[in-house]
Formats: structure tokens, C-alpha cells, sequence
């Protein structure tokens, strides 16, 4: 919306949000209640995804315009379409910050449509730095099954015990597969 305090900082059509003050934001209405609780009129983060490439910006609210209130009331209000929306996942055990991909989405990550489960974030150190894990791989199977979604991997993820070791089928963004 023009003049939105979030156009004013910088956030651009298809910027996927991943976290506001330091509060990951796995669906929308995570962004929405958490924007909700804030303070007005002072400096917030907002950490999102931009051309595959994690990025921070700074926002102050305002107050919403009463058209704006009494369009919302009652709406979930949806961001993107036909696949365009994103959900997140963080896995502190492995040390990875996930990014669900549908197929649109993932054309634009040049994954050629394959969708899955795209690391966002490795924490340093971690797990999966250790690994091979890096920023901008597609997670699309965990111990040979296939996780097109973030419902998908968090099943297959959470029956698998990081003592006898996970296996993870990744896309490598430039091209070819590897499993880690």
C-alpha cells in the first residue's frame, strides 16, 4: 500500500518475511499478530528473503487508517498468490533456519519448480554447518522420502533420531543433487 510504513522501509513485492524482532514468522498470521503487539511509532526489524538472499530492514508503525480497520476485521488478510506464500521452519537440534518453496516460488530460486523445504539460515558451528549445509540449498527428501511441504518434512524430520543420523536429499542452486 503506498505510503505503508513497510513500503517506506524497503520491503518490495515478493520479499518473503522470516522474522520480526528477532520472532520467527512461519504463515501470515504469525506477521500479523506479532505487528499487532507493537509498539507504534518506534524502530522494529523485519528479516526477509529477497532474491534468495537474507536480508534485515528497520520499520516504525503507525496507527492503521480506519478504512484499512474496518477492512481487516474479520480477515485473515493473505500475501501472495498461487503459491507465492511461504512458511518457515527452524530446526535448532541441526542448526537450520528452512523456508517452505512452492513451485512458483522456487522457479524464481531457479529450482525449476521442484518444491521442498529451502535453507535460509545455518547457525554457525552448528549441526548442519558441519554437514555441508549451506544457505540457498532445497532440502527435498528426508531419509528417502520425499518432502514436497513444510507439513511433509516436519513428519519425516521428527521420526528421525539425530544419534543413528538423518539423511537429507538436497538441490545445490546452480544445478545437481547431493544427500548429506
Amino acid at each position: 500500500m503506498q505510503g505503508s510504513p513497510a513500503l517506506e522501509a524497503g520491503v518490495r513485492k515478493d520479499d518473503i518475511l522470516l522474522a520480526f524482532d528477532g520472532r520467527p514468522l512461519s504463515a501470515i498470521v504469525d506477521f500479523q499478530r506479532v505487528e499487532e503487539q507493537a509498539e507504534l511509532e518506534k524502530p522494529h526489524r523485519i528479516s526477509l528473503m529477497r532474491g534468495g538472499k537474507k536480508t534485515t530492514l528497520r520499520c516504525s508503525l503507525v496507527p492503521l487508517p480506519e478504512a484499512l480497520k474496518k477492512r481487516r476485521q474479520g480477515s485473515p488478510g493473505v500475501f501472495g498468490s498461487g503459491g507465492g506464500i511461504a512458511r518457515g521452519y527452524q530446526d535448532k537440534a541441526i542448526g537450520l533456519l528452512l523456508l517452505e518453496m512452492g513451485a512458483e516460488i522456487s522457479d524464481r530460486f531457479g529450482f525449476g519448480g521442484t518444491t521442498g523445504m529451502t535453507v535460509v539460515d545455518v547457525t554457525p558451528g552448528g549441526r548442519a554447518e558441519k554437514t555441508g549445509f549451506k544457505k540457498g540449498m532445497c532440502i527435498v527428501g528426508v531419509d528417502g522420502e520425499t518432502t514436497p511441504n513444510r507439513a511433509a518434512f516436519v513428519a519425516v524430520r521428527n521420526k528421525g533420531s539425530l544419534s543413528d543420523g538423518i539423511r537429507f536429499d538436497v538441490l545445490v542452486p546452480g544445478g545437481g543433487k547431493s544427500t548429506i
